[in-house]
């Protein structure tokens, strides 16, 4: 069948669909790689039947929504699932007018009735106003693999919230008012790779809340109240490539917080309250490539400690450094072949456009003991980069004299 007939039908389908759904219900087809929050339907860009395509169903989350969805699915061609691919269905919810307030997700909203063979596996519960999810919400839909409930008020995940989700993969939980995640709410969901609970109220993270977590590839923590971490807390994920712990509390971290995190490239602990790098923490993360600890309080680095990292990337704006050491950390990533991003301060005091305090001048809240502490430590670093320097001349000269021999 050509691909202008194969439009033709697709359409005349879809208009159909439209026609007999309820009155609360929307349908369009879209490829698996377009967003589908996105647009509207546009025939022109359909490929039908080259690629598997999803069945996009849009309701108002209202609850007789079971009946609305079960007559989409019933009036939906068998031939047409076959022929094309159709086999999995995006399922929209959007907030009901503002007259009616849904609060709970009971778990019969989503139940649907046995023998209906179509997967749903994007479930999008955006911005409804949830506040509790009834245990056994998802049960009915076993095989989802995204769930979408940002913009809600949830505050607590349970243990029986999620417990039969075994195949989700991703799991958007940000922006809520998340205050406790219950020890074991995470114990099915292994297969789990992404996992965003930024922009909630978590206070403090321990191993309970991610122990089951062992594929999962980026965590996203960050814009919450955050200012203890338990050393034990990422223990289980040994997989894990991306973590964001920017916008909290903290101001340290327990040593080997990050030990068994080996295959970590990128982390942000930007717009905390850390005083000092904590360096030391990352002795074991031998694949960070990525650090971002900009807009915190950091004064001073180890840049010896720094040398022995593997980094590619930085971002250092908005902390304490000092001009002096500010001229020494910016030669010494240049010299390493680190990237940093650039800053473009025009007033005050600056290096190279970066903003940094004058060490020759004492601030208000210094004594004169401080301002003589912050030279010798800089008189520190000088001496021993300059003795390290000393050394590879030595070492250099050596080997030439024993070559000529």
């Amino acid at each position: 069948m050509g691909h202008a007939h194969q439009n033709s039908l697709l359409g005349l389908i879809l208009l159909n669909l439209v026609a007999t759904c309820a009155s609360d219900c929307t349908t369009d087809f879209r490829d698996e790689n377009l967003n589908a929050e996105n647009g509207g339907f546009k025939s022109t860009n359909l490929k039908v039947c080259d690629v598997p395509t999803f069945l996009n169903v849009n309701c108002t989350l209202e609850e007789n929504l079971k009946s609305h969805l079960q007559t989409v699915i019933n009036r939906t061609f068998e031939d047409l699932w076959d022929r094309c691919s159709l086999d999995r269905l995006r399922l929209f919810l959007t907030k009901p007018p503002a007259n009616v307030s849904i609060t709970i997700l009971t778990n019969s909203m989503l139940r649907l009735d046995q023998g209906i063979n179509i997967l749903i596996c994007d479930i999008f519960l955006q911005k409804i106003g949830f506040k509790f999810i009834e245990d056994g919400a998802f049960d009915s839909l076993e095989r989802l693999e995204f769930v979408h409930l940002q913009g809600n008020y949830l505050q607590t995940i349970k243990n029986e919230t999620f417990r039969k989700l075994v195949y989700l993969r991703k799991l958007d939980l940000s922006k809520n008012v998340i205050f406790k995640l219950h020890e074991g709410w995470s114990d099915n969901l292994q297969r789990l790779r992404i996992l965003n609970l930024s922009y909630n109220h978590l206070s403090h993270l321990s191993l309970s809340h991610f122990k089951s977590l062992k594929n999962l590839r980026e965590l996203d923590i960050s814009g919450n109240h955050l200012w203890r971490i338990d050393v034990s807390t990422f223990k289980d994920l040994k997989n894990l490539i991306i973590l964001d712990l920017s916008g909290n509390s903290l101001d340290s971290f327990y040593f080997g917080t990050f030990d068994n995190l080996r295959t970590l490239t990128t982390l942000n602990i930007s717009n905390n309250k850390f005083e000092m790098l904590p360096l030391y923490t990352f002795h074991a993360t031998d694949n960070l490539e990525n650090l971002n600890f900009s807009n915190n309080r950091i004064s001073d680095l180890d840049l010896n400690a720094l040398e022995r990292l593997q980094f590619k990337r930085v971002d250092f704006r908005g902390n304490q450094l000092s001009c002096d050491f500010l001229l020494d950390l910016i030669e010494h990533l240049e010299k390493k072949h680190i990237h940093f991003i650039k800053e473009n301060i025009t007033e005050d005091d600056n290096v190279y456009g970066f903003g940094c305090i004058n060490s020759y001048q004492t601030t208000e809240d210094d004594d004169y003991v401080t301002y003589l502490t912050r030279q010798m430590s800089r008189l520190s670093r000088r001496v021993e980069t300059l003795s390290k320097k000393l050394d590879e001349v030595l070492h250099l000269q050596e080997k030439q004299n024993t070559g000529h021999n």
